[in-house]
């Protein structure tokens, strides 16, 4: 199709469209094309006041709780995490469609707005002072999305609160998988080192019997001196006895201090397993991480209370487990604070309205087109 200067009567299919004739349809067609423009944003306007959603927006303060590595951890394991839920029928019944629309990797980028303490354009004026320092999250932004406005205000913060909840019950999950390989290798490894220990002092102790009767048989070979020897030297036979002595009895006290260690290690591993079997229950009969920690750090407490012994290896274990328990509860439940005030606001008119404007007048331009053209071919079949 061409556009010529020449006039043409008709719109005919056989026949070149002039830029007259375009003209003289947009004359005669223009308050029908804006009349069904306005209509059509009319009805786009009507369709998002009663369809449009609701966005609410929840800020959570970052009090070094969250780091961009964390953030983007938890973007990858989160959507995991509502998955498993939702397949074990753990969610709760009337927040079922938001652990679902959860178990997305794809719903997470929009649910979640990190702000930053420095803005691009920062970043750029500073340049290679950046590489010295981090770009810090101020705070963090939930969205809820609904076509109710209480809707997505609760769906804020229901996401605020599985944020922190999953963040504790993902690093919960981490460390006691941990301590359970722990715990299977190092028994093995602790009682095997004991009894290659317990053997090698057997053999020290029968060589120093055999050094001490050898010092009463020679006593004038009984020199002390000063030289450092390995008793297990090949020349070390011939240094004096005294000397041997000495040798034999350090290695003697060197495995006895490391079969010390090692026992203090068993022990460790025992109230480790003790540990374990109160901490697993707890922690498979719920997915609520602000609630397994507490009931660890009772438990931890209760482990700590058993312990009778003034002695400060005994309390190595619970030392190390209150240090990451409040680590947890530092980072998810102190760490993220809800701000005080939440925000919702129905999202989109301008976006309903356009595409019913430009749906209207794109619908009522092909309807005066065909009328013309079927006009025109009427009109041609008519003289003919």
């Amino acid at each position: 199709m061409t556009v010529t200067e020449s006039a043409s009567p008709d719109l005919s299919g056989d026949q070149e469209i002039s830029l007259l004739d375009i003209v003289n349809f947009l004359q005669e067609s223009w308050k029908k094309l804006v009349l069904a423009g306005l209509i059509g944003a009319l009805v786009g306007f009507a369709g998002w006041f009663f369809l449009g959603n609701y966005t609410a927006q929840l800020p959570l303060i970052n009090n070094e709780g969250m780091s961009v590595l964390t953030l983007k951890s938890l973007q990858q394991t989160l959507p995991n995490l509502a998955v498993e839920i939702v397949e074990k029928d753990q969610a709760p019944q009337d927040q079922l469609a938001l652990y679902k629309a959860m178990s997305s990797p794809e719903w997470w980028k929009k649910a979640i707005t990190p702000i930053f303490s420095l803005t691009k354009a920062d970043m750029k004026d500073l340049g290679a002072e950046m590489e010295k320092g981090s770009n810090s999250i101020l705070y963090i932004v939930v969205n809820g999305v609904s076509s109710s406005k209480d809707t997505a205000i609760q769906d804020a913060r229901n996401t605020s609160q599985f944020i922190r909840s999953g963040g504790i019950y993902l690093a919960l999950k981490t460390m006691l998988a941990s301590q359970h390989s722990e715990l299977l290798t190092g028994e093995a490894e602790i009682k095997g080192k004991i009894n290659a220990s317990l053997v090698e002092l057997e053999y020290q102790q029968g060589r120093m019997k055999n050094l001490e009767v050898l010092a009463r048989r020679f006593p004038n070979e009984s020199r002390s001196g000063s030289q450092v020897v390995d008793p297990k030297d090949s020349g070390a036979k011939y240094l004096p006895i005294s000397t041997q002595i000495i040798a034999t009895n350090t290695d003697i006290n060197n495995i006895s201090e490391s079969l010390t260690r090692l026992r203090n290690r068993q022990t460790q591993l025992g109230d480790l397993k003790r540990w374990l079997e109160g901490a697993t229950p707890i922690f498979n009969a719920s997915y609520d991480g602000l609630k397994i920690n507490q009931e660890l750090l009772s438990l931890e407490s209760k482990l700590r209370s058993d312990i009778k012994i003034d002695d400060p290896k005994a309390f190595a274990l619970t030392d190390s487990l209150r240090n990451a328990l409040l680590a947890n509860e530092t980072r998810f439940k102190f760490g993220l604070v809800e701000a005080n005030t939440i925000t919702a606001n129905k999202t989109g008119m301008i976006k309903f309205t356009a595409g019913g404007l430009a749906a209207a007048f794109f619908l009522m331009l092909m309807v005066l087109l065909g009328q013309r053209i079927l006009g025109n071919i009427k009109s041609g079949g008519a003289k003919r």
